[in-house]
């Protein structure tokens, strides 16, 4: 019998913790192996211990008990370390954390010039490691240049070219839009099927660990479930006592079984999903149904006079260069109305966050006119300083913010520095805790002592403290497990519903964004490429495809239900919609 290409046994791992603290277990007897050729993705909660799984796995750290065997070789073993690493490549989240080259094919010869391949050999890999991921063709061009997910597929074709056996990839479609997403999934799967390359595939992005040969479900530091995508995703309330959910094909399904007999279970897909209900007793279409024919409204809004943020022809330029520059941003003209959630969408790159740093004044225009509650931020030191306190920004990964001693002096800072005495200070803070779901016992703790999610949400109760007007999020969700996601959108609708106040979301979840938004903004390199309701925007699936985006999981389940003929109506963005819109066809009986 093969030895397997990895094995755990009995392992166990601690973080330090600061003095007078005990450490902080992070795996705990853990057992497994991973055969030669097998794609198996760990998924878990925030904390779960997958990424300490994924360092043990090439001796980045060591087992503090039990051993970690690289096809037999001890991780923990230094004079072995390089042979571990010559058989075990990691790929991080962020690509542009691991890109150190000037040119591309630089970066992915560094490798194997470490690992002293001569030069001949180096230029063969470097070609075959480009070509296997689909970048050959980039091979000359400056990283900083390329899409997110054409910087990881670069990442991947590093670690190809020093031949190893084995790619850990620790959440490398985390800050990926969904062209991304898809162009990495997609390499790492050809190759495992055509060149036998194992993988440990790490996500929160239930429809990836689906794609597997095997799943497994981390939980404190244990594994909860072991098997193959059809079984453990069979283990729902398993799955939702460790913080996950299952993929959203099996999620509506599960919905639509509650109410309509005869949906099988095990469902995983979303043709999985089209088939099963349309394989129950529905009528089918016929030349008297208009159902099928019925589409959104796609007028254009109507311009209010309750305007709370506005851009006239904004462009901007990372240089000073000006003209010679190609524009970040160009020309976008927005109203944003007061009271409304605009959620902002499009590819990596394409100006997203560029646009709504200029909204608080952190950017000034290189052309164009950027107002707030209709007065021009740039008027007067003193207008920029309004806009910053009227205008609430919180960065993608928000708890990067986080700098103060204690939980209450972070959340504080901001509305300190606007001046406000010590009985408002504590007001605010305790109220922004309590939108953001934190109890006071972590007020006087030191905000790196929260967990991930309890971070971020702080985070954002730091600016929700300064009461902004408008309350900007970047991508507030990503990096998240289901249930702090969760716990995100809630508090962002809760807040929205107590305060009425104007919410701008860029997200790359499409669910999300139909979950929770009046008006969608499209961007695509650099342009105001669509703005609209959301019915206006997601009845554009093929537009938004063009630009390497896409429309929600049960709208795509629900043009594929059309396309077999069942009378279902367009404008099902959300599975509650699509509940009702199969309870509407199931009435006409």
């Amino acid at each position: 019998m093969n030895q397997p290409l990895i094995e755990f046994e009995n392992v166990t791992y601690a973080y330090a913790a600061e003095e007078g603290m005990e450490p902080l277990p992070a795996v705990r007897d853990l057992t497994f192996a991973i055969e030669r050729g097998e794609f198996v993705a760990l998924v878990g909660h925030n904390g779960s211990g997958k990424s300490t799984v994924a360092k043990l796995c090439n001796g980045l750290i060591a087992p503090q008990g039990g051993r970690v065997l690289a096809e037999g070789i001890d991780t923990a073993v230094e004079d072995t370390l390089f042979d571990v690493r010559r058989r075990v490549g990691m790929v991080f989240q962020n690509p542009d954390n691991q890109i150190i080259a000037a040119v591309v094919e630089d970066d992915v010869a560094f490798g194997p010039e470490n690992l002293r391949v001569p030069p001949e050999e180096i230029r063969a890999r470097v070609d075959g490691a480009l070509q296997a991921v689909g970048m050959y063709d980039q091979r000359l061009s400056e990283p900083h240049k390329l899409s997110g997910g054409q910087k990881q597929r670069v990442a991947i074709a590093g670690v190809l070219a020093m031949q190893t056996d084995m790619i850990v990839l620790d959440e490398s479609t985390a800050m990926l839009d969904p062209r991304g997403r898809r162009e990495v999934m997609d390499t790492v799967l050809r190759l495992n099927r055509e060149r036998g390359i194992t993988v440990l595939f790490i996500t929160h992005f239930m429809d990836e660990a689906a794609r597997a040969g095997r799943v497994l479900v981390m939980h404190e530091g244990e594994i909860l479930l072991d098997g193959p995508p059809r079984e453990v995703f069979a283990q729902a309330g398993a799955l939702r006592r460790a913080g996950l959910e299952l993929p959203v094909p099996a999620l509506f399904a599960d919905m639509v079984r509650a109410e309509f007999q005869g949906l099988p279970k095990g469902i995983l897909t979303e043709e999985e999903c089209a088939q099963a209900i349309r394989n129950l007793q529905l009528p089918m279409h016929d030349a008297q149904c208009t159902a099928c024919d019925v589409q959104p409204d796609t007028r254009p809004r109507e311009a209010s006079s309750n305007c709370a943020l506005e851009t006239k022809a904004l462009t901007y330029r990372y240089s000073n260069t000006a003209k010679s520059t190609p524009a970040a941003i160009e020309g976008i003209d927005l109203r944003v109305e007061a009271g409304e959630l605009l959620a902002i969408i499009g590819h990596t790159g394409s100006g997203k966050s560029t646009l709504v740093q200029h909204l608080n004044a952190l950017l000034k225009p290189t052309d164009g006119l950027v107002l707030v509650d209709g007065k021009n931020i740039w008027d007067s030191k003193k207008a920029i300083r309004a806009a910053r306190f009227w205008v609430g920004l919180c960065f993608q990964y928000p708890e990067y913010q986080l700098f103060e001693e204690t939980v209450e002096k972070d959340i504080a800072f901001g509305p300190k520095n606007m001046g406000l005495p010590p009985e408002e200070l504590h007001r605010r803070v305790l109220r922004a805790m309590e939108y953001v779901g934190l109890p006071q016992s972590c007020l006087a703790k030191s905000p790196f002592d929260l967990s991930g999610g309890e971070r971020r949400r702080a985070a954002i109760a730091g600016v929700m403290a300064m009461e902004p007007q408008a309350l900007v999020l970047d991508e507030p969700t990503a990096g998240l497990d289901p249930v702090g996601k969760e716990q995100i959108l809630a508090m962002i609708a809760r807040y929205r519903a107590e305060t009425g106040r104007t919410v701008l979301l860029i997200s790359h979840n499409m669910e999300e964004v139909a979950r929770m938004a009046d008006h969608v903004l499209v961007m695509d390199r650099g342009r105001a490429a669509m703005h609209g309701t959301v019915e206006q925007v997601f009845a554009r699936g093929e537009a938004l495809a063009a630009m390497g985006l896409t429309v929600p999981t049960v709208t795509r389940i629900f043009i594929r239900l059309r396309e077999m003929g069942l009378p279902v109506g367009a404008g099902v963005y959300t599975m509650e919609q699509g509940l009702a819109e199969l309870r509407r066809v199931k009435q006409s009986l």
